[in-house]
């Protein structure tokens, strides 16, 4: 395990898990299940809360020079129409800063950036968790090709959430120059 992969704390009364916390696009969601055969399929870690948020796991972060990179892991697929609208969100990365903020997936051994994102800055909270403010993200055009075509580039996508332990490497140090609580 390399020095920046990060775990998560596991505490019980902690009431955060690590990972990003995305809802896509409610309305795509909504398309998707309102269709007789359509489906949304998490894999490699990919959960929900019932209640059309996903969060990806986890797999390592890091901070330098005032910016981010966070990479999760797993993979989440909607599919409907016999297969004719099949959609993959698999392996996102945030990488964000003070001046502006992107959202890439893999598409095999590519990446691809789908949003992007408004800068924000962490806190610190809880004595154990840096998290972000929820992050604006609007399309690229990369992003509306995932999306088949449907929407347009700048059109709005659900907020990003992001929960990191604070042992990951300068997240604390960061957390507290932007003025999180300790």
């Amino acid at each position: 395990m390399r020095d920046d992969d990060v775990r998560d704390p596991g505490s019980p009364d902690a009431g955060v898990v690590a990972g990003l916390y995305w809802g896509v696009r409610d309305s795509f969601v909504r398309y998707v299940l309102m269709n007789p055969d359509g489906g949304v399929y998490g894999d490699d870690g990919v959960e929900t809360d019932g209640d059309a948020t996903f969060r990806f796991p986890l797999r390592r972060a890091s901070h330098s020079g005032g910016r981010w990179r966070i990479e999760f892991g797993g993979e989440l697929s909607f599919v409907a129409h016999a297969g004719l609208l099949a959609v993959r969100i698999s392996r996102p990365v945030v990488e964000i800063g003070r001046d502006q903020g992107a959202l890439s997936v893999s598409f095999g051994e590519e990446r691809a950036i789908i949003a992007r994102l408004a800068p924000a800055e962490a806190a610190l909270i809880d004595g154990g968790w840096v998290v972000f403010p929820p992050l604006p993200a609007e399309l690229t055009a990369a992003g509306v090709g995932l999306f088949g075509d449907v929407y347009s580039a700048g059109e709005p996508l659900d907020p990003l959430r992001i929960a990191l332990p604070a042992d990951v490497p300068g997240a604390i140090g960061a957390a507290r120059a932007a003025g999180g609580a300790a």
